[in-house]
């Protein structure tokens, strides 16, 4: 209790912090001209009424124009990591990335959503998002543990640290 009332006390609190998400939004768009930002918020309820003038946080998307603009100089594939954020209300912090001709990793979008929300924003008719027919998506991350615990050799985590560097 004593460690929330003096991280309360440093960096105000939760409903404190989430108020400020407009506001830090501006600033980015203020000192970063062309950054494009989104911010979702949703009704609140108590039980089952909703409470007027009063809304919810349900995701924020911002990317700097910068950024965007670079992409075009990349490689033709990116990738999405995301880590899931852990305290009072949780979600899942994802940036999308690609690689430039020297494979040096260029942040391209930011966004905070919850991790359903992921899920339901592929599947949406108007989402944008149409996948090949033989499309398949894999989380690397994931994919290497599995390998690591499936796999015991050494030779066998060498092939794969090979596998991963190898130019294709």
């Amino acid at each position: 209790m004593a460690k929330q009332k003096a991280i309360a006390w440093i960096y105000g609190d939760w409903k404190k912090s989430y108020n400020k998400v407009p506001k830090l939004l501006q600033a980015l768009q203020s000192c970063f001209p062309g950054t494009i930002c989104g911010l979702c918020v949703k009704p609140y309820y108590e039980g089952h009424l909703m409470v007027r003038d009063c809304c919810m946080f349900d995701k924020v998307f911002w990317a700097f124009l910068s950024c965007v603009e670079a992409f075009n100089h990349c490689k033709p594939f990116f990738s999405v990591d995301g880590t899931h954020l852990y305290g009072k209300y949780g979600g899942v912090l994802l940036i999308a990335v690609a690689q430039d001709g020297n494979s040096n990793i260029l942040p391209i979008a930011f966004a905070i959503v919850e991790f359903q929300a992921i899920k339901a924003a592929l599947g949406a008719d108007d989402s944008g998002w149409h996948p090949p027919r033989a499309f398949h998506a894999y989380c690397i991350r994931h994919m290497i543990a599995n390998f690591m615990s499936w796999f015991k050799s050494v030779e066998d985590k060498r092939y794969l640290i090979n596998v991963t560097y190898s130019p294709s």
